[in-house]
Order: C-alpha cells, then sequence, then structure tokens
C-alpha cells in the first residue's frame, strides 16, 4: 500500500536449510517476478549473529533504529547468498550498503514488518509505524524564545493515570514510581493535570522553569559504576585469522597461557591437530581452518582464557562474568569452577 512496507525478517537457527525455505517462501507469498523492483532483505544474523531467545525484541530495537536514522543498515560479513535460494527468480538482494528511506509526503509514515519464528520461542510478527510528533513545531515557535534552550534537551514521557483526583496523593506515589524504575535518567518533571488545556499549561511552566503546584522535579540518585567491570565471554562465531598473533609476540603472560592450552588440548586429541599450529603459526588465511567448529571453539577458548589472564595482571578484575553457548568453558574456568584440564575436555571431547 503507499506505507511503503518493509520486510525485517529473522531467518531460523538452520540457516543451510532453514533460509532458502523460508526466503523463498517469503517471496511466493508476495507473489514475486524478477519483473517486479528489488525486495532488499536486512537481517539481523548477519550483524549480531544467534540471537535465539531474543530476535523478535532486537528486531523491534533494529526497526527503531532505522526510522531514527531514515535508513536500512548494511549486511555485515555477507560473502555470498545460499545457491538454493531463488534471487534472480524473485529479485532479490541482500543489502551491502546503508540505503535510505524512500521519500514520502509529509503525512505519510513508514511503515516495517518483523517476522521473527524461532523455534525456541521468540514467535514475533508485528507491523510497526513511526513516531512522528502531533505538534512538533508549535512548542519550538510557541511563546519560548530561546530556542536553544529546548532544542538542547531532549524530553521522554511517562505516563501513568489514576482515578483519585488527589494532586498531593497523585505526586507522591508518581515519585515512588519514577524512583524504583529501572530508568537511567537522573532527573525527572511530576504535571498532574486533567484536561489536555492543563497538561498544555504545566509543559510550558516547565519548560519556561516556572514554579506550579501541579509540577514537581525529582532527581535521582547517582550510582558510580567505575569499581563494576563484566567479563563477558563469547561462543562460537566472533573467530577470525590470525587473531591473538601480536598479543601472543609481545605479552609473556598471553603467550604462556596459550601454550598451556595447547599442551592439555594436545593431551586430549591425541595430537590430531594443535591449537598453536591453527592459531599462531604463519598459516595462510586459505590454510586456516579456524571457522571449523572443532577448531573455532578451542581457539577462543584459548584467546578468552588468555585475555583474562591479561586483564587480571593489569589489577583488571570482573565484578561479574557472564557467557554465552561455547562461552561457558571459559567463563567457568575464570570463575574458577573448573580445572584447565575439565575445561579443556568439555569443548574437546
Amino acid at each position: 500500500d503507499d506505507l511503503g512496507l518493509l520486510l525485517l525478517k529473522q531467518l531460523s537457527d538452520a540457516e543451510r536449510d532453514g533460509d532458502p525455505i523460508e526466503t523463498n517462501c517469503l517471496d511466493r507469498f508476495f507473489n514475486r517476478s524478477n519483473r517486479d523492483p528489488p525486495l532488499l532483505f536486512d537481517l539481523i544474523k548477519s550483524n549480531l549473529g544467534h540471537t535465539e531467545g531474543a530476535a523478535g525484541v532486537l528486531s523491534f530495537i533494529k526497526v527503531a533504529m532505522c526510522m531514527y536514522h531514515r535508513g536500512i543498515t548494511a549486511n555485515i560479513q555477507f560473502t555470498s547468498l545460499n545457491p538454493k535460494i531463488d534471487a534472480q527468480k524473485y529479485n532479490l538482494h541482500i543489502l551491502q550498503n546503508f540505503v535510505s528511506f524512500p521519500s514520502v509526503s509529509n503525512n505519510e509514515k513508514i511503515a516495517i514488518g518483523v517476522n521473527s519464528f524461532e523455534t525456541v520461542g521468540s514467535t514475533t510478527h508485528s507491523i510497526i509505524k513511526e513516531y512522528q510528533p502531533i505538534n512538533k513545531t508549535s512548542i519550538e515557535n510557541g511563546h519560548i524564545n530561546d530556542g536553544n534552550h529546548i532544542k538542547s534537551k531532549q524530553y521522554f514521557i511517562f505516563i501513568f493515570s489514576n482515578h483519585n483526583d488527589d494532586q498531593a496523593f497523585l505526586q507522591r506515589i508518581s515519585q515512588q514510581l519514577l524512583l524504583k524504575r529501572t530508568i537511567s535518567y537522573t532527573h525527572s518533571a511530576i504535571l498532574i493535570f486533567i484536561s489536555y488545556q492543563q497538561s498544555q499549561g504545566q509543559i510550558n511552566v516547565f519548560l519556561t522553569e516556572q514554579i506550579s503546584p501541579g509540577l514537581s522535579i525529582i532527581s535521582r540518585p547517582t550510582i558510580s559504576l567505575a569499581q563494576k567491570i563484566c567479563f563477558v565471554f563469547s561462543g562460537q562465531g566472533p573467530q577470525w585469522w590470525a587473531m591473538g598473533r601480536r598479543l601472543y609476540e609481545s605479552e609473556l603472560l598471553f603467550n604462556k597461557w596459550i601454550n598451556l592450552i595447547d599442551g592439555e588440548m594436545t593431551k586430549i586429541n591425541n595430537g590430531e591437530w594443535r591449537l598453536l599450529e591453527e592459531l599462531i603459526e604463519n598459516k595462510t588465511e586459505q590454510e586456516s581452518r579456524i571457522n571449523d567448529t572443532n577448531i573455532a571453539q578451542p581457539t577462543l577458548l584459548a584467546i578468552q582464557v588468555a585475555l583474562a589472564a591479561l586483564l587480571v595482571s593489569w589489577n583488571i578484575y570482573p565484578s561479574f562474568i557472564i557467557s554465552h553457548s561455547a562461552g561457558d568453558q571459559a567463563a567457568a574456568f575464570v570463575a574458577d569452577r573448573l580445572s584447565l584440564k575439565e575445561t579443556v575436555r568439555m569443548l574437546a571431547v
């Protein structure tokens, strides 16, 4: 329709078989042919990897960012399309550069569809239309002459409603709600009103920094997070050829841990392959097997453990440790829940 519907699609986890099935099904659903305008695909997975249970909400966040920047982002790390996808037949294109939204009139709004069907239960389908302020210029061109005062600040609205018209009661309950909610804004304004006209009056009072019985300003105590450091251990996906080589050559402690893990890995896999050979020694990118699962996971374990040891040697200690997928073993070792032998064996077996 006139809204210009764009589709942001989160494909299933079974990429090799699932992607062609879902993509071709989508093209058939829209009854497309190679004579139709290009169908542009923007994917979450190519930029963020396996998001599993967060697929739907991450798609929603990406939609909001696309609307904010008025365009669609490129799919990084994309090299070639699965040959089972009939891209030419349906005039399908995977975005490899930023594409601005098409021009629309002032009254039209961009709409984006989010489609995410995952086996882990993140089943999401929604059509999201952009928000456009109704009276965007009325505040800027009203009785407030200092335009810089308004443009230099960004305001967010949280609405609470109650049948009780006791103004003092509403102010107290609003203060408690704002103080207890997990929001990061240090200053909040509470406006109490019973009509649209009164709300406009309270907003004008706030913007002109005046005083009103229905307006109160509260400040949240700031909490220093300077000592709160989290170590995050990644699963398979971020590995790349020659990663860690410069640290191996320049940092003795990093070098030591890579060698220790290489020794344990060699014992367990009976010398079938060596971590140092795949990770450090002068293999070319074409010869590297770094993207093979049985190579990638142990090398990521070694890199992350060695990096953690290096950070600790610089007196950088974690207050929290979190992990995902194959990163769980490295996290458990750094948290002193597994021995090095147990950690390596869990990935090697």
